[in-house]
Parts: structure tokens; sequence; C-alpha cells
């Protein structure tokens, strides 16, 4: 595939300027979602949400296949600890269990495990993380026919065990769950409910999963230049989040501890939908986008919207992503 490359220059909080590339690295889907960084094959899972389909890119063959499933959605997939080529898959409002080499397209199995939202018909998960012990934390929204999205309709849910998962319901109601990560010492927990346009901060127990004390990080009613929502969302070494704004044609770097937003990253596709750290060094940021809304007027002036892009030099360095532990 013959990569375009972007070269944009910022102005980091320091005096030192700072240089960074953005490359597109796969050729554009729907609605882009959910990245997660592979780092024993070195690729990237993504999903294509309302192609209900799960992709792999696989970095060192530059080639992508994928695994297309029944249903209207898919929300994130998540791999097995331990168990090779095993995922949870979160897709419309089920739980499943997906084995799958990644060598071929459509070869995988799945196996149902359970569902949320029992009364919710039009609900789907959304986003989801792992936390440090293995425990898969997903949230929901309620789905209009038109893809709108109803207020107050969802949930956040904390995942747990094996063959007989355990499902517990930590935030409601949520109306567009999305971004989750932690800090390096596992005290603080970061979430994102899109509609609320803010990033709020949570006390966390690793050990019990417990969520107490709630703060507000960031609040982008606080910055009237910035359009669209925060979407997805994750954290560095130095407990700085990376989030990517839906609709504002941005990816965002923000203390954690201050709030305060130290890069702006402009990207070459308005909606931007979630971002991984991932390459040998977890030194490369990804970022996936979507074309849904665009109209075909639009898509002649973003015509890689929908691709994966790899932004590198950023100067920081990701976690390796938790998978999760039955």
């Amino acid at each position: 595939m013959h990569a375009l490359l972007f070269m944009l220059v910022i102005l980091p909080v320091s005096s030192a300027s700072h240089k960074f590339s953005i490359v597109p690295v796969t050729s554009p889907v729907q609605h882009g979602e959910g990245p997660i960084w592979d780092g024993k094959t070195q690729s990237l899972y993504y999903v294509d949400t309302f192609k209900a389909t799960l992709l792999k890119w696989k970095s060192l063959e530059n080639k992508t296949v994928y695994h297309q499933f029944d249903g209207d959605s898919i929300g994130f997939v998540i791999p097995v600890r331990y168990n090779r080529n095993t995922f949870i898959v979160c897709r419309d409002r089920y739980i499943d269990i997906l084995n799958w080499n990644g060598l071929h397209n459509n070869t995988g199995v799945l196996r149902h495990m359970t569902y949320v939202d029992h009364s919710w018909a039009n609900n789907q998960f959304n986003d989801g993380k792992v936390d440090a012990n293995g425990r898969l934390w997903a949230g929901t929204l309620t789905r209009n026919k038109d893809l709108s999205v109803s207020s107050g309709g969802g949930s956040l849910y904390m995942i747990h065990g094996g063959c007989g998962l355990t499902v517990e319901k930590k935030l409601s109601p949520i109306s567009i769950s999305n971004g989750i990560a932690w800090s390096k010492d596992n005290r603080k927990m970061f979430y994102i409910d899109s509609e609320t346009r803010r990033i709020d901060g949570y006390d966390f127990n690793l050990i019990t999963g417990s969520i107490g004390y709630q703060r507000t990080v960031l609040d982008l009613a606080n910055y009237p230049e910035i359009k669209g929502i925060p979407d997805g969302m994750t954290i560095d070494t130095d407990d700085n989040l990376w989030v990517a704004i839906y609709g504002g044609k941005l990816i965002l770097q923000v203390n954690s501890t201050s709030g305060e937003i130290q890069q702006r990253i402009t990207m070459p596709a308005t909606y931007v939908t979630s971002v991984a750290f991932g390459g040998d060094n977890l030194d490369i940021l990804y970022a996936t986008t979507s074309r849904l809304k665009l109209t075909p007027e639009e898509i002649l002036q973003e015509p890689l919207a929908g691709s994966v892009f790899a932004i590198h030099n950023l100067g920081v360095r990701g976690h390796s992503a938790h998978h999760y532990q039955f």
C-alpha cells in the first residue's frame, strides 16, 4: 500500500520544538475503533464497528486480515492472557470467546458466553480495557436505528471470571461509554462518558476493583475552540493521557494530574475514534478514524479518513496492553 507522509511541527509546553510524523498504515474502513497492540506478533487489532469486523494489521508484513461476525456491531476485542489466539469479543450486547490464529480471513470459531443490558435491546458495547489484574471494564450505549445515541441508556461494567463470567455494574446511567485508562501506580482510573465532554478521574483499588471519589480532569466546555467529543483514550509512562477527539480532527495530550492540555495534534481525519501505543518500544501512537459521518464530498477532501494512522517521534512511550485473565 502506498503511504502518504504527513509532517507536522508542534510547540509543546517546553521551549523545545517537537517534530513528529503521521503515516497512514491501513486502507480506510467505515468506522475504525478499539485499537490494541500485540507485541508478540507485532500486530495491531482493531474493529470496523458497524461492519461487525475484527481486523489484524501485521506490521512486519504490512498486511491486514479480518474476521467478520454476525450482528450489527462490534465494540472491541481483547486478547486472553496465556491463551494464544484466544480473544474476548464484545459485539452488540454479547460477550463471546473467539479462537482465531489471524492467518486467514473468516477462519475463527466463536463461542457465546453471556450478555448485558437485558432490558435494552438497542444497546451495544462501545469501548473497553483490561486492568492490571486481568479484569475487563466494558461500557455500553443505546444506539438508535439512525445510529444516533440516546442519553443515559448505557452502563460501565467490570467483567471477570472464567466459564461462568461475573458481570458487575460499576457506573450507570452512562450515555456514551468510551475511553478508559489507569495511572502507572494503578491508584487512579480515568474514564470518558463522551456526552459529558469530560475526562473524569476515580480513586481505584486494584485488589478489589472498587472505584471511589470522582473528580473532573478535563472539561472541554472550558475550550470552546475545540469541536467534537472525547472518544478513546490511552496513557503514557509519564501518566499523560492521549485522547481522540471525535469530530474535532484532534488528538490531545493531557496531564492527568493538572488537566493541562500539553499538545494538540491535528489529524488528517475529522473523526478520530481511539488511540493505542505500539511498536517495538511502545513509542508509536496508533490512531483509528472514521468516515461514517462524512458526505461523499467530504470524503474527497479526507480520502484517508477511516485509516489507522501511526504517529512517530512523539518522545513518549506507552504501556503494554493488559490481556484478559480467566
